[in-house]
């Protein structure tokens, strides 16, 4: 029952996720009355029950039937999963909800940093806070992976004068070393991010999608890094960095 009800607290969360979607990007308060994207009208409560309103309106809004984007009830689905996965992967309930945030924390990051190349301090401070979090709470001190993380993308920050890295990155990294604990994991965690994000920067250009001057979004690389250096077992890491 427990994984139901974190199901259920994901879509909550979820929706919660499509306002920060929609408004961190624009720099618009977060508080106020939800609108209708396509005019703009005040959504009523009951069109801002998560993935039940996009059914009951048909996809369509009530107010001037323009197709609603199906990124509103995907982002609501997917944190729903993130939050059951969370529960199921933890012991404790208190664990639980802390990797369900610091997860959802992460895939909203992923999301805006690829569409917009933003990574919002609302969202990276929490990260890290959650990442801390759930170090301590499973008996781990991780201030100096904490550290190395942050170093990493300072260093680079500072010498590239901001053109290599972004600041959000460097708060990301931050959180990444908080999140996992230890700097092999760390390690692995930027060992497949810069791997991943070359692959998939070679093969845009291979295929003229892409140019070697355009920005890349390295945050859904480093997500990825870190979700792989976060389920991945110690023995990944030691076989990377070769330590017997």
């Amino acid at each position: 029952m427990s994984v139901v009800f974190f199901a259920g607290l994901g879509l909550i969360f979820g929706s919660f996720g499509t306002v920060l979607l929609e408004r961190l990007p624009k720099k618009q308060s977060l508080l106020g009355r939800s609108r209708a994207i396509c005019c703009n009208n005040i959504l009523p409560p009951w069109q801002l029950i998560p993935v039940l309103s996009f059914v009951l309106v048909r996809g369509r809004c009530a107010h001037c039937a323009a197709a609603i984007p199906w990124r509103y009830p995907g982002v609501e689905v997917a944190s729903a999963f993130l939050f059951a996965f969370a529960r199921l992967h933890e012991a404790s309930i208190v664990d639980g909800f802390l990797l369900s945030l610091l997860l959802w924390c992460l895939f909203l990051i992923t999301l805006l940093d690829g569409q917009w190349g933003i990574i919002p301090d609302s969202l990276n401070i929490p990260f890290a806070v959650l990442g801390a979090g759930y170090s301590l709470s499973h008996g781990v001190l991780p201030f100096v992976s904490g550290v190395f993380g942050l170093s990493f993308f300072a260093v680079q920050w500072l010498l590239s004068r901001g053109r290599w890295v972004g600041s959000g990155d460097v708060l990301l990294g931050l959180g990444v070393g908080l999140a996992l604990g230890t700097i092999e994991k760390v390690a692995v965690a930027l060992w497949f991010s810069y791997v991943l994000a070359a692959i998939v920067c070679l093969g845009l250009i291979a295929g003229k999608q892409w140019t070697r001057k355009q920005h890349v979004p390295f945050g859904p690389f480093l997500a990825a890094g870190f979700v792989i250096a976060f389920f991945g077992t110690d023995t990944l890491a030691r076989v990377l960095l070769g330590i017997s």
